[in-house]
């Protein structure tokens, strides 16, 4: 969000990133469920599906919004699990996001 202030010393503008976890509108299937682990780790991870019975789009950004890691991800019956290594990216906060047909969602990822 970028708030712009004026006032009789001039103005100054602030650009803030704002996280809003929560979906609004749409419904998540009750079976779905994704867990990200360790987490905090070193960069390299493993992503979690239960109940992902169509292809995942998954995109991993830095704070900037750059992306450090793209794959399409197969449904499966049950539980699949996903092996993620971005042991050469920075330390710092990133973004797991996931697009599943209509549905987005984003996990938040520590690299230590």
């Amino acid at each position: 969000a970028r708030l712009r202030t004026t006032g009789i010393c001039g103005s100054d503008t602030s650009t803030q990133t704002v996280d809003i976890n929560c979906i609004v509108g749409l419904q998540i299937p009750d079976q779905l469920a994704i867990k990200v682990f360790p987490n905090p780790n070193d960069g390299v991870f493993k992503m979690q599906f239960d109940g992902l019975d169509q292809t995942c789009q998954l995109t991993i950004v830095n704070e900037l919004g750059q992306k450090v890691y793209a794959k399409a991800i197969q449904g499966c019956n049950g539980r699949c699990e996903e092996l993620i290594d971005i042991k050469g990216a920075a330390a710092g906060i990133y973004f797991a996001n996931m697009q599943i047909g209509d549905i987005s969602i984003s996990k938040r990822i520590i690299v230590r």
